[in-house]
C-alpha cells in the first residue's frame, strides 16, 4: 500500500509558512530525542573522595580538598545528592557555595554515590563505568614572538589531557585561574604557564623567555635654526631637526613627524610661525615619543602706521590744517607692531628707498611724502601717504529730517545731515539755529510752527558757512473748542424733563489750524476726570453718560498727542442734569396716636404706655424728597403707594410680614424743591390682635424711587423706651395687645398647688384655705405670655392682705421685686413673668404679726386673706384673692403597756424584769390649738415616730419607724433588751425638737407632756431584757488588721473533725469559696469572740502550716456570787513557732493585745485580740475555737498564704548556627523563657515579642506586629512544683523564631500575686548539644532571623552597540542588583577577571551600593574604562551569613558576563611608497595593520591618466589588491592587503582604514604618487574634465576652476601653454606657478586658466608643451602631438551665450470648435540642441511628456525633424481642454525662457480681448501654454470658452437670449390681452 501523500493547498505565504514550521518541528523532534538520551549517559565525571568514588553529573569542574569537592555547574541550584541511584537526604553533608563537604558521611555509605548538579538532567540507575583521570594534563606554550613587536604580545596555552576530561582552567605564574588559555605579556621576561582539568589535576609549569617587546618610547632632540636665543629675528624659515634613539626595536623607516603631518624619514622640518608644535618619533614597532618646540623669533606680520602727525615747533597741527610750502615743520610717525612681534626697528618717509631709526623727519609743507616703516625681522608696512589740504568751499547741506512727521505739540528734534570733503566740518561746533550758538551736535529742539534757518561751517580759516530754512509744519499747541453739548431729557421745548433713567450728554468741538495752514482735528472726549474716549475706538466717543445732578466738565482733544503725550486739551465746558432724580425719599419721622381705655384707666391716668396699646391706633407717616445738594426733586405722587409693614421678629424669615397697610398722601410740597409730605394710616385693633414686633415703613417718589423698608424706632418716632435695657426689648419695638396678665400663687413651703387665674374677666378663684406652721412665705406669680409668647409685658402688681398693703409697684418709689428694681409710675419692666413673695410673720412676744415686715392690723388669729391685682403695658388687668392660717403647737404623746405584764420602774442601769413572753405597747398622740398663740385652728395629728434602742446601740444608730395615724401598737420581741422612745407631728409640720438655741428645729410652742430627751422624744420609764432562752447564741469574727496584697491561685476549705469535734460558727469569717488571700508581709487579725448568755470561759488558738501545727489558748476567770465583781484573763501575749524553716521569715506567731471588751455584769461576754503570723508560706489555717461556761464549743477559721519572695525570669537560646554580624541567625532560634514563682497567674506575665521586617531594625514602622504574646501558667507550662514552701517552683515556656525577620523581646516582665515584680531577667546559652548560639548584649533582645540567601542580578549597557557579539569601543557601565533584606556591603565580594593581553590589569572597583527607597534592592555600579578583556563574577553574603555567587543567568545584556572593552583604534600603515614621489616603476604597495582585535582593511589605490583612445584627459584606473591577512578566531593576526601591478602612467592615490572588531577604525591613510614610465602626467581639474570637448555658457563658467598640473619625476623644462580662441592664438589666458620642490619627490608645475577671459562665445583649445630627462638622460618632449603615447593632454571646448529660440505656430487662439484634432509645430533653431522636453495635461490628467535628450538619444519621436539646424516638432492636440509645458535646453546649458526665445506675439491673437498674460506663464526656463480647448462640435465647454475669450460675440449672445426672453414673457400676455379686447368688442356688436 502506498503511502498517501499529505497535500497542502498553498493559498498565501502564511500557509506556506506554517507548513514549513510543521516540517521543522517533525524533523526537531527525533533529533532532540537523541540529543536527550545522548545527555543522560554522557555528562558524568567521578572523583575520588576519601577513598570512595563519587560520580558527578551536570558538573563542569571538580576540585577535591579531604572530604570537601568544590565544583562548578551551570545551574544555581543546590545539587542533589543520590544513593544507589535514588535520591539520598544525605542530612549530614553541608553544601554551600559551590563546596559540597561529605564529612563522615561517605563512609557510611556502601551503594555507589552520585550528585546531580543540573536540575534538568539525570543519573543513572546503575553506577556509571566511568575511570578516575588522575593524570594531570601536559601544557605546551604559542605566541612567543621572534621579531620586535609592541607591547602586549598574546602568548597561547595549548593543554593536552590525553583521555581525561580536558583542561578548564590556566594559569600564567601565580596569578588566579582562568577559563581563557591566551595571556597577554606587556614586558620581556620568564613566565611560567599552567593548566588544570575538569577534576583538578594540575599540570607541571611550562616557562617561556620573552625577548622581543618593546613597551619603551623612543628618546627624543629637537634643536631650531636659527635658535631662539639672541636678538636674530627671522620672518622666513625656520629649521627644524628632530633627533631620535631606540635601544630596543630601533627606529622606524619613517620615524619623523609634526604635528598631524605624515611620518617621513628625515628628521628635519620647516616653520614660519611662531606657534607651539609637537614633534615626534616613533620606534619600529610604534611607540611614540613627543616634545613641543617653538619658533620664540619668528614673525611675519607687518608693522602698521596708525598716524601722522605734523608740529610747528611744540605745536601739534590738527588735521587739514592748511601748511606752507615754504616752512619746514617736523612730521612724526605713530606706528605700532603686533603684540609678540619683534618691534619696529626704522623709519621710511620716500617709499623705503632710504631709512632712519627715529620716527621724526624734517620736512617741507605743501608736498607729498610716502610713509613707512620695518621691524626687526625685516617686515615692511604698508605705505601711507600724506597730503597738506587747502579749502574754500562751504560745506553742502545733504538733507534735514525731523524726528517725527505725525501731527504733535511736543519738541520736535531736527537732524542735519552735512559733510566737507575738504577741511571738513569744524570741530569745535559745526552747527547752529537762528542766532543760537555754535554746537557740535547736528540736532536741534523745535517747539513752534515758525519759519528757521539752520547753518552749517568747516574747518577753513575763514569758515564756509552754509544754510537752509525749515519750518515744522506738523506742530501745533493750539487746542481745540467744545462749541455745544446737549443732554438727552430735553424736551421739544428745550426744557428737561424729570427723569430717574441716566441721562446722555453730547459733545460738539472743533480743531484748530495752525501757521503752516495744517488743521488739526478732534479725535477724543473727556467728561470730568474720567478716561478719553477716541473716536477711532468708539463712534460715540463724544456721547457721555450722566446718572447725578452735579455740574459736570466737558473736554476735547485734538491729533497732537502719542502715547507718551496727550494732544491739545480744549478749555473746559460745564454743564448739570438738573431734573435727574434717581434717590428715593427720606422717612422724617412717625407719630403713633391712641387712647388707652379699659376698667383701670381712670387709676393709671398717670402712666404714659409709650409703645404698648390696646384700641384703634393712628399711625402718622413724615417724609422728604430731594433732600440732596440741589435741593430739588420730583416728588410724591397719589399713584405712587406709601407702605406701612408689620413684623413679627419671632417667626421665621419667611413669615415675618403679619399685614401691610397703605398710607395716604394728606400734605405734599412743591416739585422741583425739596418736597416734604405727610401720610396717615389708621389700624384697627382687630387687624392687629395681640401683636408685638416691629413697624417698617417703605416710600416711592412719583418716579418710583423706592426705599428699602424702613424700621420704625425711638429715634424715628414718638415712641418711648420700655425699660433701661434696650436689648432685653429685642426686635420689638411696637404692642398691640388685648390679652390682660395671668396670675399664678404658689406656697414655697406648703402645699399650695399652682392655679391659673381666669385674668381676663378679673374674677378670682381661691386655691381654699390652707394651714401653716410658724412663720411662711407665699410666691405670686404674674405672667402676661400667650400662647405665643409674651406681648406688652406686665406694668404694674399690688398685693393686700387683709386690706393692707404688702407690696406694690406702684406705691414704692423705689421697689426691687424678684431681683429688678421698678420706679414709681411702674413703667420699667424687662420680662413678662414677675414674681412676688409675701412672707408672713407672727411674733407673740414682741407682738407683732407682719407680713413682709408690714404689720397687719387685722390679724384675725393668723386667718389671713391675700388679694392679687395686675395690668399689662396696654392697659389689661386682673384680679385674685385666697385665704391662709396659722398653726405652731406641737402635738403629744402618751404610752400603755397592756394588763397582765409586770413592770417595775428600775434605773437604766440595772437589770430590771424579764418578760418571758412578746409585749406590745399602744403608743397614742393629740393636737390642740393654742388661743393664747393667736391660733384661729389646729391642723390635727398627722404622723407619730418611734424608736427601739437596744442597750448595746447607741440612740442615733436605730432608724425610726414613722407610722401616719395618731395610735400605733408596737410589737416587743421576746429577747429584747433596750428602751422605746416616741414623738407626733400634726399636718402643719409642727413636732417635738430641740430648744437649743440655733437648733430649733420642730415647733415654736410644746404642749404640756412628759418630755424624756432633748430631741423631743419621750419613753417610759423602766428596762427591758432579754428571756434566758436568748442566752445560747455565740459568736467568733476573725477579722483582717492588714489587707491581703493578692490571692493563691487555689481555694482552701476546713471542717473539724472527730467524734468530739465542736460546731462551726453560726457566721464564718472565712469564705472558702474564694481564693486563698495572700500576704506579702505578716498576716495581722483581730479576733472578736461573743458569748451573751453564759460567758466566755476559754478561747484556743490553732496554726497550721506546712503540715505542722501549733497552738496558744487564752483562759477567762469568772467570778460568781460577787457584787459588781468582773471577769479577768489569764494572760493577754501568747507566742509560738511554726515548725518550719524559710527564707525571708521567722516562722513564728503571736497574740496579742488580748482585752475582755464586753461585760454582763459578772460575765465576760465579748473578748478581743490579736494574732501576728511572721511566715512564708501558702495554705496557712488559723483556727478560733470557743468554749462557754456552760462547756459548749463553736470554731471558726481562716485561710490565708504569705509570699516574701519576688519571681526570677531567665531566657536561654538555642540555634544550630552561630550568630554574624553580632545578632544574625540564618537558621532557627529558639528561646526557653523561664519563670521562677509560686504564686503567680497568666496575667501578670508581661510578654511582648515583635517582629518587623524593617532593615533598620527600629521597629517603629508600620510592619512592626506582635510575635508572641502572654506566657500561660498552667500545667503545661509548669516544669517543676517545688519543694519546701514552693519558691523553687518554675514554668517554662519554648519561642521558635522560624520565619525570616527583625525580633525583639519588648516586654518580660511579671509580679506575683502580692505585687512582687522580678528584678532583672537573666540572659544565657541553653545547654545542650548543639547548640552554636553564643549569647550578648546585642543578641540577648533584638536579634534576625534571615534565611533567604541573596540574589544578585548584572544588567549591562551598551547592549546595542556590541560588536562581534562581545566586543565594546565605548566605557560599559555594570549596574549590580543586590536583591537581599540584611545587605551587608562590606561583604561583598568583587571576583571579576581583568586581563589585557593575557596579563592581569587593575580590576574596576564597585561604588558604594545604595538602596532603593527602602526596599530589599542595592545597586552599585562596576565602570569598565580601560582596554581589556573582562570575566565579571560576584558573590555577597548577608548578614545572617547566607552566601550567593553569580552564575551565567544572573547577567542580563549583551556579552553581559563576558566581554571586552577595546576602544584604542587599530594602527594602521601604508608601505612600499613614499607620498609626492614620482616612480618609473611603482615598487609594490602593502597595507598593513596592527591591533589586538583586528577585523577588516578597506581600502582602495584609484589612478587618474590619460586615455588615449577616448581622448579624455580624465580618466579613472583602479588597481586591484590582494588580501594575503587571515582572522582567527582570537583576532589577533596582522591582516595586509598588497598592490602589485600599477601599469598605466597616471597620478594614483592610495587610502586605507581598517576597523577592528570593536568598531574603531584608524585614522584614514593616504598617500599620493605618481608613475613616469613616459613622460610628464597631468591631472585636470573636475571642471575642465567634463568641459573637454563640450559647451558652457558664461554663467557656468565664471564659477568654474580650470587648473592643470602637470607632474614629472625630473625638473620641468621650457614650459609653453597658451589658448588658441577660434584657431587664433591667445597669450595670458593661461598662468604658470611652479611648486615647491622636496628632495626625493616629484616636480610640479600648474596651469590656471583666467575663467573670467573666456566667456565670450567661440571655440577654445589649451595648448600645454614642456621638456623632461627620464632617468636624468633622454629628454622627451611631453604632449607632443607627435607622439600619442606622449600626447597627454588635448582640451577643447565651446563657449555659447546664446539662448535657443522656437517659434509656435497652431496656436493663434483657444478655441477651435468643430475640430478633432489640432497641430501645434515648435520650430527649434539651435545648433548645439541637447533636449526638447514637452508636458502635456488634458482636462487636468497629465500624459506622457515628449522627451528628446541629445546625450541619451539622438533618434527623434515620431513627427520631429531637423532641417538647416531648425528642429520641427509637432504635437497633436485632440478633444479636449489642454495645457502645454515646454523646456528646450541647448549643450551649453542656456535654455528658452523669456520672451525673446519664442514668438510670445503670435499666440492667442485671434478674437482675444483679455491679457494674454493669463494664458501664458514663464518659470525657471519653462513656458506655460494654458487653456487650449479643441472641440469636435460645439460643447458647454467651448461655449463657455468662447464667451470668456470673446467679449463682442459675447455681448451679441447674451443680448439675444434677453430679447427670446422677454418675447416668451410678453408675447402670451399681449395675446390674452388681445383676446378680452375681442370678445369685449363682439359683446358690443351684439
Amino acid at each position: 500500500m502506498k503511502a498517501k501523500i499529505l497535500q497542502v493547498k498553498m493559498t498565501s505565504k502564511k500557509g506556506l509558512a506554517c507548513l514549513l514550521a510543521v516540517l521543522m518541528l517533525l524533523t526537531a523532534l527525533p533529533l532532540g530525542l537523541v540529543t536527550s538520551a545522548m545527555a543522560a549517559t554522557k555528562d558524568c565525571m567521578v572523583v575520588e573522595v576519601q577513598g570512595k568514588k563519587v560520580y558527578f553529573f551536570g558538573a563542569e569542574a571538580l576540585e577535591v580538598t579531604g572530604s570537601k569537592v568544590a565544583y562548578t555547574a551551570e545551574s544555581a541550584e543546590e545539587p542533589a545528592i543520590y544513593v544507589d541511584g535514588a535520591v539520598d537526604p544525605a542530612d549530614d553533608v553541608q553544601i554551600s557555595d559551590g563546596v559540597i563537604d561529605f564529612g563522615t558521611w561517605l563512609a557510611d555509605q556502601s551503594a555507589w554515590v552520585g550528585v546531580l548538579c543540573d536540575p534538568d538532567g539525570t543519573v543513572t540507575g546503575t553506577e556509571p563505568s566511568v575511570q578516575l583521570d588522575a593524570q594531570a594534563p601536559r601544557v605546551t606554550v604559542s605566541g612567543n614572538p621572534t621579531a620586535w613587536g609592541k607591547a602586549p604580545v598574546t602568548l597561547t596555552v595549548q593543554a593536552d589531557d590525553g583521555n581525561g576530561y580536558g583542561a578548564v582552567a590556566y594559569r600564567m605564574d601565580n596569578g588566579q585561574w582562568q577559563k581563557a588559555p591566551e595571556f597577554r605579556v606587556k614586558a620581556n621576561g620568564t613566565y611560567t604557564f599552567y593548566a588544570k582539568d575538569a577534576v583538578g589535576n594540575v599540570s607541571t609549569g611550562e616557562t617561556v623567555e620573552v625577548q622581543y617587546v618593546d613597551a619603551t618610547a623612543p628618546e627624543i632632540g629637537v634643536v631650531l635654526d636659527p635658535p631662539n636665543e639672541g636678538e636674530q629675528w627671522t620672518n622666513g624659515k625656520v629649521k627644524v631637526t628632530v633627533t631620535g634613539k631606540d635601544s630596543e626595536s630601533g627606529l622606524a623607516e619613517k620615524a619623523f613627524k609634526m604635528d598631524e603631518g605624515q611620518w617621513q624619514e628625515s628628521g628635519t622640518f620647516v616653520i614660519q610661525d611662531n606657534k607651539e608644535h609637537n614633534f615626534y618619533v616613533r620606534d619600529a614597532v610604534g611607540n611614540e615619543a613627543k616634545q613641543q618646540a617653538k619658533a620664540d623669533k619668528y614673525d611675519n606680520i607687518a608693522p602698521v602706521i596708525q598716524k601722522v602727525q605734523v608740529k610747528l615747533g611744540n605745536l601739534a597741527l590738527k588735521q587739514g590744517t592748511p601748511i606752507s610750502d615754504k616752512i619746514t615743520y617736523t612730521y612724526h610717525i605713530d606706528a605700532t607692531d603686533n603684540a609678540g612681534g619683534s618691534g619696529i626697528k626704522a623709519f621710511s618717509c620716500n617709499g623705503g628707498e632710504t631709512w632712519q631709526t627715529s620716527g621724526d623727519f624734517e620736512l617741507k609743507g605743501g608736498k607729498s611724502y610716502d610713509f613707512r616703516v620695518k621691524d626687526q625681522a625685516e617686515n615692511e608696512s604698508a605705505v601711507l601717504s600724506y597730503m597738506p589740504n587747502y579749502d574754500t568751499t562751504a560745506p553742502t547741506i545733504n538733507d534735514v529730517q525731523q524726528s517725527t512727521d505725525k501731527p504733535t505739540n511736543q519738541a520736535v528734534t531736527v537732524t542735519v545731515t552735512a559733510n566737507d570733503v575738504q577741511s571738513g566740518l569744524n570741530k569745535s561746533g559745526a552747527y547752529k539755529l537762528d542766532n543760537g550758538d555754535w554746537q557740535k551736535e547736528n540736532s536741534f529742539d523745535i517747539q513752534d510752527d515758525k519759519i528757521h534757518t539752520v547753518y552749517v561751517r568747516d574747518n577753513a580759516k575763514p569758515e564756509n558757512v552754509a544754510e537752509k530754512k525749515i519750518q515744522i509744519k506738523n506742530f501745533n499747541s493750539t487746542p481745540p473748542t467744545v462749541t455745544n453739548v446737549t443732554l438727552s431729557n430735553v424736551g421739544a421745548d428745550g426744557k428737561e424733563l424729570w427723569t430717574n433713567e441716566p441721562i446722555i450728554a453730547t459733545v460738539e468741538a472743533k480743531g484748530n489750524t495752525n501757521n503752516a495752514q495744517v488743521e488739526f482735528p478732534v479725535v477724543a472726549y473727556k467728561m470730568d476726570d474720567g478716561d478719553w474716549q477716541y473716536i477711532t475706538d468708539s463712534k460715540t466717543a463724544n456721547q457721555f453718560t450722566i446718572e447725578d445732578k452735579k455740574e459736570h466738565k466737558f473736554y476735547a482733544m485734538d491729533n497732537t498727542g502719542d502715547v507718551d503725550h496727550l494732544g491739545n486739551i480744549s478749555e473746559a465746558s460745564s454743564l448739570a442734569a438738573t431734573h435727574y432724580d434717581s434717590k428715593a425719599p427720606e422717612l422724617n419721622s412717625v407719630e403713633f396716636n391712641q387712647k388707652n381705655v379699659g376698667p383701670f384707666a381712670k387709676f393709671l391716668n398717670k402712666l404714659s404706655f409709650g409703645r404698648f396699646f390696646n384700641e384703634e391706633l393712628e399711625i402718622t407717616v413724615h417724609a422728604t424728597d430731594g433732600v440732596d445738594e440741589s435741593n430739588n426733586a420730583s416728588g410724591f405722587s397719589d399713584k405712587k403707594v406709601q407702605s406701612l409693614i408689620f413684623k413679627d421678629p419671632s417667626k421665621d424669615t419667611n413669615n415675618q410680614v403679619v399685614t401691610t397697610i397703605p398710607a395716604k398722601v394728606t400734605k405734599s410740597g412743591e416739585v422741583g424743591k425739596a418736597v416734604s409730605a405727610e401720610f396717615i394710616a389708621t389700624i384697627p385693633a382687630n387687624e392687629l390682635e395681640n401683636f408685638k414686633g416691629s413697624l417698617y415703613v417703605q416710600l416711592q417718589d412719583q418716579l418710583g424711587n423706592q426705599t428699602k423698608e424702613i424700621q420704625v424706632t425711638t429715634a424715628n418716632s414718638n415712641l418711648n423706651d420700655l425699660t433701661d435695657d434696650p436689648e432685653k426689648f429685642g426686635d420689638c419695638n411696637f404692642v398691640l395687645e388685648n390679652n390682660a396678665p395671668q396670675i399664678l400663687a404658689s406656697g414655697q413651703n406648703a402645699e399650695l398647688k399652682n392655679v391659673e387665674l381666669n385674668a381676663k374677666n378679673a374674677v378670682p378663684a381661691s386655691p381654699g384655705t390652707t394651714v401653716f406652721k410658724n412663720d411662711y412665705t407665699v410666691s405670686f406669680r404674674v405672667s402676661d405670655q400667650t400662647k405665643s409668647g409674651e406681648i406688652s409685658g406686665v406694668a404694674g402688681v399690688r398685693v393686700t392682705v387683709n386690706g393692707t398693703t404688702v407690696n406694690s409697684t406702684i406705691e414704692s418709689n423705689s421697689m426691687v421685686v424678684d431681683g429688678q428694681r421698678y420706679n414709681s409710675e411702674g413703667k420699667k419692666l424687662e420680662t413678662g413673668i414677675i414674681e412676688l413673695h409675701a412672707v408672713a410673720q407672727a411674733d407673740k412676744a414682741e407682738d407683732t404679726y407682719t407680713v413682709n415686715k408690714v404689720k397687719i392690723k387685722d390679724w384675725k388669729d393668723g386667718e389671713l386673706t391675700y388679694t392679687v391685682e395686675a395690668w399689662d403695658n396696654a392697659g389689661n388687668a386682673s384680679k385674685v384673692s385666697f385665704t391662709l392660717n396659722f398653726d405652731q403647737t406641737a402635738p403629744t404623746v402618751q404610752f400603755a403597756i397592756p394588763s397582765g405584764n409586770a413592770c417595775k420602774k428600775v434605773t437604766v442601769s440595772d437589770y430590771g424584769f424579764f418578760f418571758n413572753k412578746d409585749t406590745d405597747v399602744v403608743i397614742s398622740a393629740s393636737d390642740p390649738y393654742n388661743t393664747d398663740k393667736q391660733e384661729a385652728t389646729a391642723s390635727g395629728v398627722k404622723s407619730i415616730t418611734y424608736k427601739l434602742v437596744p442597750f448595746n446601740q447607741k440612740f442615733d444608730e436605730v432608724e425610726a419607724i414613722p407610722v401616719d395615724d395618731s395610735s400605733v401598737t408596737v410589737a416587743v420581741q421576746a429577747g429584747f433588751k433596750g428602751q422605746i422612745y416616741a414623738y407626733a407631728t400634726d399636718n402643719a409640720g409642727n413636732f417635738p425638737g430641740t430648744r437649743e438655741v440655733g437648733k430649733w428645729s420642730g415647733c415654736k410652742y410644746f404642749a404640756d407632756s412628759n418630755e424624756a430627751n432633748d430631741q423631743g422624744y419621750v419613753h417610759p420609764d423602766g428596762t427591758i431584757v432579754e428571756n434566758a432562752q436568748q442566752h445560747q447564741d455565740s459568736s467568733i469574727v476573725i477579722a483582717r488588721k492588714n489587707q491581703p496584697a493578692g490571692t493563691q491561685n487555689n481555694k482552701k476549705a476546713y471542717k473539724a473533725g472527730g467524734q468530739n469535734a465542736p460546731q462551726q460558727d453560726k457566721k464564718l469569717s472565712y469564705d472558702a469559696t474564694k481564693n486563698v488571700p495572700l500576704y506579702d508581709t505578716n498576716a495581722k487579725f483581730t479576733v472578736t469572740v461573743k458569748d451573751a448568755q453564759s460567758g466566755i470561759r476559754t478561747v484556743k488558738y490553732t496554726l497550721i502550716e506546712g503540715g505542722k501545727t501549733s497552738v496558744n489558748t487564752l483562759e477567762v476567770n469568772t467570778p460568781y456570787g460577787k457584787a459588781y465583781a468582773q471577769a479577768a484573763l489569764q494572760a493577754e501575749n501568747l507566742e509560738s513557732s511554726t515548725g518550719n524553716e524559710t527564707r525571708h521569715a521567722k516562722e513564728l506567731w503571736r497574740v496579742d493585745d488580748a482585752k475582755i471588751t464586753g461585760r454582763d455584769a459578772n460575765l465576760a461576754t465579748e473578748l478581743t485580740s490579736t494574732v501576728t503570723v511572721d511566715a512564708n508560706y501558702n495554705d496557712i489555717l488559723l483556727i478560733v475555737e470557743l468554749t462557754d461556761n456552760a462547756g459548749n464549743t463553736s470554731y471558726d477559721y481562716v485561710a490565708f498564704g504569705i509570699d516574701k519572695t519576688a519571681p526570677q525570669i531567665q531566657v536561654e537560646y538555642t540555634s544550630a548556627v552561630a550568630p554574624q554580624s553580632g545578632s544574625y541567625y540564618s537558621k532557627t532560634r529558639t528561646a526557653h523563657i523561664t519563670i521562677t514563682e509560686r504564686n503567680i497567674r497568666t496575667e501578670q506575665v508581661a510578654l511582648l515579642i515583635e517582629k518587623c521586617l524593617d532593615s533598620a531594625r527600629t521597629f517603629d514602622k508600620k510592619d512592626t506586629k506582635a510575635y508572641r504574646e502572654g506566657f500561660k501558667i498552667t500545667g503545661k507550662t509548669l516544669l517543676q512544683k517545688g519543694s519546701g514552701n514552693g519558691d523553687n517552683r518554675q514554668y517554662r515556656i519554648k519561642v521558635d523564631f522560624t520565619g525570616d525577620g527583625n525580633y525583639r523581646i519588648k516586654t518580660l516582665k511579671c509580679t506575683d500575686n502580692v505585687g512582687h515584680a522580678n528584678t532583672a531577667v537573666t540572659y544565657g546559652k541553653y545547654n545542650v548539644a548543639g547548640n552554636r548560639d553564643a549569647v550578648s548584649g546585642s543578641n540577648k533582645t533584638r536579634f534576625t532571623i534571615d534565611k533567604t540567601a541573596p540574589k544578585i542580578h548584572v544588567a549591562l549597557n551598551l547592549n546595542d552597540r556590541v560588536k562581534n557579539k562581545k566586543y565594546f569601543n565605548a566605557t560599559r557601565t555594570a549596574t549590580v542588583t543586590v536583591t537581599e533584606h540584611n545587605f551587608n556591603a562590606k561583604a561583598f565580594e568583587n571576583q571579576l577577571k581583568a586581563t589585557l593581553n593575557g596579563k592581569g590589569i587593575a580590576v574596576p572597583s564597585v561604588s558604594a551600593f545604595r538602596q532603593e527607597n527602602g526596599t530589599d534592592r542595592w545597586t552599585a555600579t562596576v565602570t569598565f574604562v580601560a582596554d581589556g578583556d573582562y570575566v565579571l563574577n560576584f558573590k555577597t553574603t548577608d548578614k545572617a551569613g547566607n552566601s550567593y555567587k553569580t552564575v551565567a543567568g544572573d547577567f542580563s545584556g549583551a556579552a553581559a558576563q563576558d566581554f571586552t572593552i577595546d576602544k584604542t583604534a587599530p594602527q594602521l600603515t601604508i608601505g612600499g611608497i613614499t607620498t609626492n614621489t614620482a616612480y618609473k616603476k611603482v615598487p609594490t604597495i602593502v597595507v598593513k595593520e596592527a591591533d589586538n582585535n583586528a577585523s577588516t582593511i578597506t581600502s582602495s589605490a584609484v589612478g587618474t591618466c590619460f586615455d588615449s583612445q577616448s581622448k579624455r584627459a580624465k580618466r579613472t584606473v583602479k588597481v586591484s589588491a590582494k588580501n594575503s591577512g587571515q582572522l582567527t578566531a582570537d583576532h589577533q593576526l596582522q591582516n595586509t592587503v598588497t598592490y602589485t601591478a600599477v601599469e598605466q602612467d597616471g597620478y594614483y592615490i592610495v587610502t586605507a582604514q581598517c576597523v577592528d572588531m570593536a568598531g574603531n577604525q584608524s585614522q584614514v591613510q593616504r598617500k599620493v604618487f605618481t608613475k613616469n614610465e613616459k613622460g610628464a602626467v597631468y591631472v585636470v581639474s573636475d571642471d575642465l574634465a567634463a568641459l573637454n570637448n563640450g559647451y558652457a555658457n558664461k554663467t557656468a563658467v565664471a564659477k568654474q576652476s580650470l587648473v592643470v598640473t602637470e607632474y614629472s619625476p625630473t625638473e620641468i623644462q621650457s614650459p609653453e601653454y597658451y589658448i588658441n580662441i577660434n584657431g587664433k592664438k591667445k597669450d595670458g589666458l593661461v598662468t604658470m606657478e611652479k611648486g615647491q620642490h622636496h628632495a626625493g619627490e616629484w616636480y610640479v608645475n600648474t596651469y590656471t586658466i583666467s575663467s573670467k577671459d573666456i566667456l565670450a562665445e567661440g571655440k577654445y583649445a589649451l595648448y600645454i608643451k614642456s621638456t623632461t630627462k627620464l632617468d636624468g638622460k633622454n629628454t622627451v618632449v611631453n604632449n607632443s602631438s607627435e607622439n600619442k603615447d606622449l600626447h597627454r593632454l588635448n582640451i577643447q571646448f565651446t563657449i555659447d551665450n546664446t539662448n535657443p529660440y522656437v517659434r509656435i505656430t497652431g496656436l493663434e487662439k483657444h478655441l477651435y470648435s468643430n475640430t478633432k484634432v489640432q497641430t501645434v509645430t515648435f520650430s527649434v533653431s539651435e545648433s548645439n540642441l541637447a533636449s526638447i522636453v514637452i508636458h502635456m495635461t488634458r482636462d487636468g490628467q497629465a500624459l506622457d511628456p515628449l522627451v528628446w535628450d541629445h546625450a541619451q538619444d539622438k533618434k527623434h519621436p515620431n513627427g520631429w525633424t531637423v532641417e538647416n539646424g531648425i528642429a520641427v516638432v509637432q504635437v497633436q492636440l485632440e478633444n479636449g481642454k489642454s495645457d502645454l509645458t515646454f523646456e528646450i535646453t541647448d549643450l551649453a546649458g542656456n535654455k528658452c525662457s523669456t520672451a525673446n526665445d519664442y514668438n510670445k506675439q503670435e499666440l492667442f491673437v485671434s478674437g482675444t480681448t483679455g491679457n494674454k498674460n493669463n494664458w501664458l506663464e514663464e518659470k525657471d526656463g519653462k513656458i506655460v501654454l494654458k487653456d487650449i480647448y479643441v472641440d469636435k462640435g460645439f460643447s458647454a465647454n467651448a461655449f463657455a470658452a468662447l464667451i470668456r475669450n470673446n467679449l463682442a460675440i459675447s455681448v451679441v449672445i447674451f443680448v439675444a437670449i434677453g430679447l427670446v426672453l422677454l418675447a416668451v414673457i410678453i408675447l402670451p400676455i399681449l395675446s390674452k390681452k388681445r383676446k378680452k379686447m375681442d370678445a369685449a368688442d363682439a359683446e358690443k356688436l351684439n
